[in-house]
């Protein structure tokens, strides 16, 4: 004896609808960690560090414990701040590495984050890019206007700032060793991409 039969038109709808709903679960699901971030990146984004070194640096800061590694050149790397959404690293005497997650309301790749690096050399000039969840990356321009050519920037957690230097050089005199140094500020904050905050 047969208890129900099912309904064609109600199981090609049940059917549609699973793939929606599995797309709306990923979008929903919780933001990723700046540990998970930093753990799984590809080696080819920070050749200083193995994955290895990136794991004990993470074990480190979250015992409380300096968090140095001996990095894939045979130099010293050391994480010095750990926050929910961002890390920052001095890869060696030259050169400072910061990670960021930044939300964004637009999803990309699925995912309401995009991940930034920021690198910078000799606190003289700095790169910034950024990249999708999968690592794939994104253009510059769609999330920062300014030409970042012979520009420092810093990047501070507790304001949410990311602060950009330019030395600039009087021309009013002659000589080169009398023209003044001047230092040239713009702080930018983050809303979906950098905006000038003053």
């Amino acid at each position: 004896m047969t208890l129900f039969k099912w309904n064609t038109g109600f199981v090609l709808m049940l059917m549609m609808a699973l793939p929606l709903s599995a797309s709306a679960h990923s979008l929903d699901s919780k933001p990723a960690s700046i540990r998970s971030v930093f753990s799984e990146m590809p080696d080819s984004l920070l050749p200083y560090l193995t994955r290895n070194n990136r794991l004990d640096m993470l074990d480190f800061m979250e015992s409380n414990m300096k968090a140095e590694v001996r990095n894939r050149f045979d130099g010293l790397s050391e994480m010095t701040s750990l926050k929910a959404n961002s890390l920052h690293i001095q890869l060696n005497d030259a050169s400072t590495v910061d990670i960021i997650l930044f939300p964004v309301e637009e999803p990309i790749d699925s995912a309401s984050q995009i991940v930034c690096i920021l690198q910078s050399f000799c606190d003289r000039e700095s790169m910034l890019s950024f990249y999708s969840m999968t690592w794939r990356q994104l253009p510059l321009k769609q999330y920062l206007s300014i030409p970042m050519e012979s520009m420092c920037a810093h990047w501070d957690d507790a304001t949410q700032t990311l602060t950009l230097t330019a030395d600039t050089f009087s021309e009013a005199v002659a000589l080169e060793e009398q023209k003044a140094v001047e230092k040239t500020l713009i702080k930018l904050g983050w809303a979906n991409k950098f905006y000038n905050k003053y």
